[in-house]
């Protein structure tokens, strides 16, 4: 009878072994893990860290970064050394900054870039009274219409905003955030800020809202015919691809401001680390430059999925190691009852 049972136990057991295996395999859960930002920037943005690139902004005149970096000190709770404080205090008092926000507007209206809140007002500008527009579609589409090396991006988002300028006028306003949006598209692309994957992104959409064939039938002899072809341009323009795009570039703007959207679009190559820039930007607001420019793109990561051991694993592990066990208890008892039943029958 006992070595009956021992031989089923030897046939039942690598079963049971194999049962418990396999549900031990199965027995893990996932588990999000989630960037901790904070951590990470108190790690890296320490006193040390913020003063030394501080000093250098103040030393190279960017008082845009220097700003920034003041102000991730103030969101970290991190006490800055009073002399560089009196040093940008200096460097940004009234008349110092009236005068390089003037120079700033100026220069972003003639040439249509952007390097802070200031030059890119003037490019915004230029774009909402035609001039910028129509001078980068003549500058552009002359060379577009003789075959000469052109900005794709740049000519057809003037285009396009020549077409929203008007749209703009005759609803309204209705249509002004989605000019705000092409137009920083258009200063950010001309200051070098769009990357490559940015920039095929961007590209797929424009080719889906503009024709830029409509370029063969503007008379380019002088901006002022250019300005008269508006409803030419208005007719060629489907406005649903990019206006997705500029939606979120407003909502990035919002968060932040207009010049660290510009800015923040350098860390971007797809859709989905522009939902998370986003995301970044709900969070941490005029601060997320700051952040960028400590963490880098890492701070745009999104979460990892990690396999975890369920608490079920532990009952199908012992479950595995008792049938284990029992096969070798079984197998050694077969083998003694087998030996001694031999030795009766001899």
């Amino acid at each position: 009878m006992k070595r009956l049972l021992f031989a089923i136990l030897i046939i039942v057991t690598p079963f049971s072994a194999y049962y418990f295996y396999n549900k031990m395999q199965r027995a893990y859960v996932k588990v999000e893990v989630k960037p901790n930002i904070d951590k990470e920037l108190r790690e890296k943005a320490t006193k040390s860290y913020l003063e030394k690139h501080i000093k250098e902004a103040l030393n190279s005149d960017n008082i845009e970064d220097a700003k920034t970096y003041l102000s991730l000190a103030k969101y970290l709770k991190v006490d800055i050394n009073s002399t560089l404080i009196n040093q940008y205090n200096q460097a940004n008092n009234p008349l110092n900054r009236h005068i390089r926000e003037a120079k700033s507007f100026i220069r972003g209206f003639i040439s249509g870039k952007s390097s802070n809140g200031y030059s890119l007002a003037g490019s915004v500008t230029s774009d909402f009274t035609f001039v910028g527009d129509i001078r980068d579609t003549y500058k552009e589409g002359k060379k577009y219409l003789n075959n000469q090396p052109y900005d794709k991006i740049t000519l057809s988002l003037s285009v396009i905003g020549i077409a929203l300028t008007a749209t703009t006028i005759a609803s309204m306003g209705a249509n002004s955030p989605v000019k705000v949006g092409t137009s920083i598209l258009k200063s950010a692309n001309k200051s070098r800020y769009l990357t490559r994957g940015f920039k095929e992104m961007l590209n797929k959409n424009l080719a889906k809202s503009v024709d830029l064939k409509v370029l063969k039938e503007v008379n380019f002899h002088s901006l002022k015919s250019i300005e008269k072809s508006s409803k030419k341009f208005l007719k060629s323009v489907n406005l649903k691809p990019i206006k997705a795009l500029t939606k979120d570039l407003i909502k990035l703007k919002k968060n932040t401001s207009s010049a660290d959207a510009i800015y923040i679009l350098k860390y971007i190559n797809n859709q989905k680390e522009l939902n998370r820039a986003i995301k970044l930007s709900q969070k941490y607001k005029k601060d997320t430059k700051g952040v960028l420019k400590v963490l880098g793109k890492g701070a745009l990561r999104g979460s990892k999925f990690v396999l975890k051991k369920s608490a079920k694993y532990i009952y199908y592990l012992y479950g595995f190691i008792a049938s284990i066990a029992g096969f070798i208890i079984s197998l050694f008892g077969y083998i003694f009852i087998a030996k001694n039943v031999s030795k009766k029958l001899y």
